[in-house]
């Protein structure tokens, strides 16, 4: 046995009266535990299909207090750091996604704590190598998106390949403690994961997600294909209307309440001028992707609590 492997084997062993960390759940939907720390998550879907809008809407929920169509990233006490990895885009695109990102956010500028990467034009084991110097820089980050796992390796039908990619972000989750969101390609022909590569995302993912469209219903679709740590959420649907997203809730789903700075935020760019009811639904579901059912639960709730008041039948901050 070569010193090597018997250190491993040392490390590997049980340790008697050991209590490791509490579970951290860093990814819900609809209240649901989808993600934690030292897992990865996958995200599938066709081209095309909507992935792009659903990936930055979980992005963006990570800086607001409240979920983007049920969804919610949440970070780690001290670990307060997310990292977005695009892998395939052109740079008009790419800019084009961080900027619906900071819309989300409701700011001015992408937070402090948010980093990002456009590695379209590195290989595999440059963009790997790349990840790692990144997390041995940055010890606070504790989510990181891979947009798409596919620029990751060189055949996605290549057994041993795919092995070792998914034996790397197992080793890259444990280490870094991390959460790791990825968005995989389904095929055009069978709509099944990609090649090996995808079979084995399947096997080992801590969750399974699936995009689709519904031309018919004109809708965006998010589903449940596999969760490991909880019960199956009911389908998320989103639909497009007066040039924004929002969501179409089912009567059992509640509202999150809104406060602190991002309350302010939100009440000086809904209410900038003192506002119809009508009008200050609709712009309020176009900022938060809810629904107008929501909002106006959101809308009650400021009035009791006095953030807003009605006069004139125009509703205006206090």
């Amino acid at each position: 046995m070569t010193n090597d492997i018997h250190e491993k084997l040392n490390t590997r062993k049980y340790i008697n009266g050991y209590k490791p960390q509490a579970e951290k759940i860093l990814f819900t939907i609809d209240g649901k535990n989808i993600g934690t720390t030292q897992s990865f998550v996958t995200f599938q879907g066709l081209p095309k299909a909507g992935k792009s809008t659903f990936i930055t809407s979980v992005v963006a929920s990570a800086f607001t207090t409240w979920d983007i169509f049920s969804c919610k990233l949440v970070f780690p006490a001290n670990r307060k750091r997310l990292c977005y990895v695009d892998t395939e885009s052109s740079d008009y695109d790419y800019y084009r996604v961080l900027e619906r990102i900071r819309q989300q956010i409701i700011t001015d500028f992408l937070p402090h704590n948010f980093d990002s990467f456009l590695f379209r034009e590195d290989s595999p084991s440059e963009i790997k190598e790349m990840i790692e110097a990144y997390l041995e820089e940055n010890k606070d980050c504790s989510i990181i998106i891979l947009d798409g796992v596919l620029d990751l390796i060189q055949d996605f039908n290549n057994v041993e390949q795919s092995f070792f990619l998914v034996q790397w972000l197992k080793k890259i989750t444990k280490k870094y403690d991390l959460l790791v969101l990825l968005v995989l390609h389904l095929g055009k022909k069978d709509q099944n994961s990609l090649g090996h590569i995808g079979s084995y995302l399947d096997r080992k993912s801590q969750s399974v997600l699936k995009i689709e469209k519904n031309k018919e219903n004109k809708t965006l679709n998010l589903t449940p294909q596999f969760l490991r740590s909880s019960e199956d959420f009911e389908p998320i649907s989103i639909m497009y209307q007066s040039n924004s997203w929002y969501q179409v809730e089912n009567d059992k789903k509640t509202t999150d309440y809104i406060f602190g700075i991002e309350k302010i935020t939100l009440l000086n760019k809904v209410l900038d001028i003192p506002k119809s009811y009508n009008q200050l639904i609709s712009d309020l579901s176009e900022i938060t992707s809810k629904s107008n059912t929501t909002v106006k639960k959101q809308i009650k709730n400021w009035l009791l609590d006095g953030s807003i008041t009605k006069v004139d039948n125009l509703y205006k901050k206090k």
